[in-house]
Protein backbone atom coordinates (compact mmCIF):
# COMPACT_ATOMS: atom_id res chain seq x y z
CA UNK A 1 0.00 0.00 0.00
CA UNK A 2 1.43 3.73 -1.17
CA UNK A 3 0.13 6.13 1.59
CA UNK A 4 0.82 9.71 -0.20
CA UNK A 5 1.68 11.89 3.11
CA UNK A 6 1.08 16.12 2.39
CA UNK A 7 1.81 18.71 4.87
CA UNK A 8 0.56 22.48 4.33
CA UNK A 9 3.83 23.65 3.19
CA UNK A 10 4.13 21.20 0.23
CA UNK A 11 0.51 21.33 -0.56
CA UNK A 12 1.86 25.76 -0.29
CA UNK A 13 4.28 24.71 -2.56
CA UNK A 14 2.48 22.76 -5.50
CA UNK A 15 0.42 25.36 -5.67
CA UNK A 16 2.51 27.85 -6.43
CA UNK A 17 4.45 25.84 -9.32
CA UNK A 18 1.08 24.97 -10.53
CA UNK A 19 0.30 28.60 -10.64
CA UNK A 20 3.74 30.14 -12.67
CA UNK A 21 3.68 31.69 -15.54
CA UNK A 22 6.42 29.55 -17.01
CA UNK A 23 3.90 25.96 -15.78
CA UNK A 24 1.13 27.71 -17.82
CA UNK A 25 3.00 28.09 -20.64
CA UNK A 26 3.35 24.73 -20.97
CA UNK A 27 0.18 23.52 -20.14
CA UNK A 28 -2.50 26.03 -21.66
CA UNK A 29 -5.33 24.21 -20.42
CA UNK A 30 -4.34 24.79 -16.75
CA UNK A 31 -6.17 26.98 -14.69
CA UNK A 32 -6.45 28.00 -11.28
CA UNK A 33 -9.83 25.97 -10.89
CA UNK A 34 -8.43 22.64 -12.48
CA UNK A 35 -4.96 23.64 -9.83
CA UNK A 36 -7.79 24.21 -6.98
CA UNK A 37 -9.44 21.08 -8.20
CA UNK A 38 -6.13 18.73 -8.51
CA UNK A 39 -5.44 19.95 -4.43
CA UNK A 40 -8.68 18.82 -3.29
CA UNK A 41 -7.96 15.62 -5.04
CA UNK A 42 -4.71 15.23 -3.72
CA UNK A 43 -6.61 15.94 0.50
CA UNK A 44 -9.01 13.15 -0.67
CA UNK A 45 -6.22 10.08 -0.89
CA UNK A 46 -3.59 11.54 1.02
CA UNK A 47 -2.72 12.05 4.65
CA UNK A 48 -2.57 15.58 5.66
CA UNK A 49 0.04 16.37 8.72
CA UNK A 50 -1.64 20.12 10.24
CA UNK A 51 1.94 20.83 11.29
CA UNK A 52 5.24 19.34 10.84
CA UNK A 53 8.23 19.77 12.97
CA UNK A 54 11.58 20.93 11.80
CA UNK A 55 13.94 18.09 13.05
CA UNK A 56 16.21 18.77 10.08
CA UNK A 57 17.98 21.63 8.39
CA UNK A 58 19.49 21.43 4.73
CA UNK A 59 22.09 23.92 4.58
CA UNK A 60 22.63 23.11 0.86
CA UNK A 61 18.91 23.35 -0.03
CA UNK A 62 16.18 24.86 2.50
CA UNK A 63 13.62 23.81 0.59
CA UNK A 64 13.97 20.52 0.72
CA UNK A 65 13.78 20.81 4.72
CA UNK A 66 9.61 20.02 4.21
CA UNK A 67 9.97 16.97 2.70
CA UNK A 68 12.77 15.01 4.73
CA UNK A 69 10.91 16.30 7.71
CA UNK A 70 7.62 14.83 6.92
CA UNK A 71 9.39 11.59 5.49
CA UNK A 72 10.79 11.67 8.94
CA UNK A 73 7.64 12.62 11.18
CA UNK A 74 5.21 9.91 9.09
CA UNK A 75 7.64 7.45 9.62
CA UNK A 76 7.55 6.99 6.16
CA UNK A 77 9.57 4.32 4.40
CA UNK A 78 10.14 6.40 1.30
CA UNK A 79 10.75 9.78 0.01
CA UNK A 80 10.48 9.95 -3.59
CA UNK A 81 12.22 12.24 -5.29
CA UNK A 82 14.89 13.58 -8.52
CA UNK A 83 16.10 16.07 -6.15
CA UNK A 84 19.81 15.58 -6.02
CA UNK A 85 20.36 16.94 -3.19
CA UNK A 86 17.92 14.58 -1.45
CA UNK A 87 19.46 11.75 -2.93
CA UNK A 88 22.69 11.91 -1.57
CA UNK A 89 21.53 11.89 1.97
CA UNK A 90 20.89 7.77 1.14
CA UNK A 91 24.98 7.85 0.52
CA UNK A 92 26.48 11.00 2.02
CA UNK A 93 29.10 10.80 4.59
CA UNK A 94 28.51 13.99 5.73
CA UNK A 95 25.75 15.29 8.18
CA UNK A 96 22.99 15.35 7.67
CA UNK A 97 22.97 12.08 5.96
CA UNK A 98 24.52 10.05 8.68
CA UNK A 99 22.43 11.19 11.76
CA UNK A 100 19.20 10.58 9.13
CA UNK A 101 20.10 7.11 8.14
CA UNK A 102 20.76 6.54 11.62
CA UNK A 103 18.02 7.88 12.69
CA UNK A 104 15.44 6.67 10.39
CA UNK A 105 16.85 3.20 9.06
CA UNK A 106 13.39 2.51 7.77
CA UNK A 107 13.64 5.96 5.69
CA UNK A 108 14.83 4.58 1.58
CA UNK A 109 15.37 8.14 -0.35
CA UNK A 110 14.43 6.75 -4.08
CA UNK A 111 13.77 8.21 -7.15
CA UNK A 112 10.08 7.73 -9.24
CA UNK A 113 11.58 5.09 -11.70
CA UNK A 114 13.24 2.69 -9.15
CA UNK A 115 10.32 3.01 -6.12
CA UNK A 116 7.58 2.29 -9.00
CA UNK A 117 9.77 -0.80 -10.07
CA UNK A 118 9.69 -2.24 -6.04
CA UNK A 119 6.13 -1.13 -6.12
CA UNK A 120 5.24 -3.63 -9.09
CA UNK A 121 7.65 -6.52 -7.39
CA UNK A 122 6.41 -5.67 -3.93
CA UNK A 123 9.66 -5.16 -2.49
CA UNK A 124 11.57 -2.23 -0.82
CA UNK A 125 13.82 -0.39 -3.00
CA UNK A 126 17.21 -0.17 -2.08
CA UNK A 127 18.87 3.22 -1.00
Amino acid sequence: MVDLCLSPEILSEVEQILKRPAVRAKFSTLTDQLVNDFIQSLLGFSTLFGSVAREYRLERDPKDEPYLNLACQSHAAHLVTRDKDLLDLSFSDSEPGTTIRRNHPHLNIVEPIPFLDTIRRGLRPRA
